[in-house]
């Protein structure tokens, strides 16, 4: 009897234990902390979430942009928009996609439509070689040396060898060229709609039950020193660059994570705000009420990172955290019952 139980479930769950490929790094995407044990219902919940505030999304520019429309330009954003709808429904969407951290109660989505990277995809030699090591380390002793050497520029981290890294892999930071029109999807505007709705209390929106925490993340990269410093300037020249000299402060949360340690974080998107050329050293560090916050989320490998203004003045933000909002709204409107 126990034996045909067993063959029954693995009937039903034909998937199981089968490990899945994971999308690429560097894109833009959302954080969701839960409760341990419930990632599936959060991740399900999640994408239900993000594809709701994405449809409103194309929906809302194209009455922005019906008026100024010739009838053939109508028809394809109708058809357009017709396949971002039935793509959203279809079984195997790339609109997001779920990134496995290895964190229980974390939970990364990444969006997959096209050209909606932020900042250029960030790679590097160390983080390459650092992928093939195993195999490399069984196959030659040169390999070995390999290892050493990028082991010692590790631990130098010296601006002249992280420079000769980049220009080894043909990295040119920001002024790499990007789509000139405007991202499909900004996960920081997506989140502040998602808690502004919360805020008013709209039943339109789908509910929250089950994600804590709605982080968003504006790139993404592998945690290691070389490539969070790459990130951290692409995501500086491109957000504060220009901007008059300010506060800011750097948030880092690590999870499970070896590679880089919680100073070397601090002081690579330190050093990038520190270098920007026509305010060097004129930016200031406010750890109460910062202008400006860097947002450094590490599951493991995986590094996230956002810069979000005055997120900590505005208690709107609430450290993105949806079950306070939802709590506070709930107490506030039992007060006026």
């Amino acid at each position: 009897m126990m034996s045909e139980n067993r063959s029954r479930q693995k009937r039903r769950n034909p998937h199981r234990g089968k490990q899945r490929s994971n999308p690429r790094r560097g894109g833009p995407g959302v954080l969701l902390t839960c409760e341990r044990g419930r990632e599936g219902k959060c991740r399900r919940e999640g994408l239900e979430i993000l594809r709701y505030y994405l449809s409103k999304q194309s929906k809302d520019e194209g009455d922005t942009k019906h008026k100024k429309l010739t009838l053939d330009e109508e028809i394809a954003m109708l058809q357009k928009q017709k396949g971002i709808d039935s793509a959203a429904d279809a079984e195997e969407t790339k609109d997001f996609e779920v990134y496995e951290t290895g964190c229980g109660g974390n939970v990364l989505v990444l969006c997959m439509l096209p050209d909606s990277a932020l900042i250029p995809s960030i790679q590097t030699e160390w983080s390459e070689a650092k992928k093939g090591d195993n195999s490399a380390k069984r196959k030659s002793t040169d390999s070995n040396n390999g290892a050493v050497k990028r082991a010692k520029i590790e631990r130098q981290g010296e601006a002249s060898e992280r420079n000769e890294i980049c220009s080894s892999t043909g990295i040119v930071g920001s002024e790499t060229s990007l789509s000139d029109e405007s991202p499909p999807w900004d996960p920081v505007e997506t989140v502040q709609q998602v808690l502004h709705d919360l805020h008013s209390s709209s039943t339109k929106a789908p509910s929250s039950r089950f994600v804590t925490r709605m982080i968003p993340i504006q790139a993404t990269c592998f945690a290691s020193f070389e490539e969070i410093s790459l990130t951290a300037k692409a995501l500086v020249q491109k957000y504060l660059k220009g901007s008059p000299p300010s506060t800011f402060a750097v948030n880092v949360k690590r999870r499970n994570c070896s590679t880089v340690t919680r100073d070397e974080i601090i002081d690579a998107v330190a050093g990038a705000v520190m270098d920007i050329e026509s305010n060097k050293n004129e930016w200031k560090v406010n750890l109460k009420v910062p202008a400006y916050t860097i947002m450094v989320e590490i599951c493991k490998t995986l590094c996230g990172m956002t810069i979000v203004r005055n997120a900590g003045a505005s208690i709107k933000y609430r450290n993105f955290n949806l079950l306070e909002i939802r709590d506070a709204q709930e107490a506030s409107n039992d007060k006026t019952d």
